[in-house]
């Protein structure tokens, strides 16, 4: 995500919370079987496809930035 690469995976994604919220922002595409693979690699091939699920993320990266150090200020406040 950080490289603004289209992000693609496998379906077992519970315990992932990155993967869990990429789902549910659209911002990653969950491979479940053969279709949803071929759908994966058409969107690969299509230029403005790939800068679109790129920049959304790079977005997403940027938004968890410097978070560790969020967490340590809200503990310690």
């Amino acid at each position: 995500a950080v490289h603004g690469c289209l992000i693609a995976y496998g379906p077992r994604t519970d315990i992932l919370d990155e993967a869990i919220q990429m789902s549910e922002r659209d911002i990653s595409i969950i491979v479940n079987n053969g279709k949803s693979l071929a759908a994966v690699f058409k969107k690969i091939s299509e230029r403005d496809e790939i800068k679109k699920w790129g920049n959304k993320a790079q977005k997403f990266v940027m938004e968890k930035k410097n978070a560790s150090e969020r967490i340590i200020h809200e503990i310690f406040s």
